[in-house]
């Protein structure tokens, strides 16, 4: 890909190195929703969730084996989860993960209706 032009109808499009034009889509800021998945929304909090796990049991140094014992797992698990592969996780598991790596978890909610923002906090 060589350059990014913008066409008439103010579309953003990449001009390949052979000449190729290549339309850009824009997704929504969740990969799930734009792949169609029923439960996008879900499938995101989870694959953060798990994200933070990976890089905490990455920065600590542990290997599948180690993390599996402090998260009282066993090790394919932990293997599952490092890979995101999550059917088998719910959101209530992960948080516990966290939980046991030392981390604290806030969940934020508000409406995004209100005319002003009224945001609560909940420690889990």
């Amino acid at each position: 890909m060589k350059k990014k032009q913008t066409t008439d109808v103010d579309r953003e499009v990449f001009v390949a190195s052979d000449g190729t034009i290549v339309p850009v889509a824009w997704g929504s800021g969740n990969v799930f929703c734009d792949m169609g998945y029923p439960d996008a929304d879900l499938a995101k909090y989870k694959s953060r969730l798990a994200g933070k796990i990976a890089e905490a049991i990455e920065r600590r140094g542990l290997t599948q084996k180690q993390a599996a014992a402090t998260l009282g797992v066993d090790q394919p698990r932990v293997s599952h989860l490092v890979r995101g592969q999550l059917a088998g996780f719910s959101s209530d598991t992960l948080l516990a993960f966290l939980k046991k790596l030392d981390y604290e978890v806030t969940i934020a909610i508000h409406d995004r209706r209100a005319a002003v923002d009224e945001q609560e906090s909940i420690a889990v």
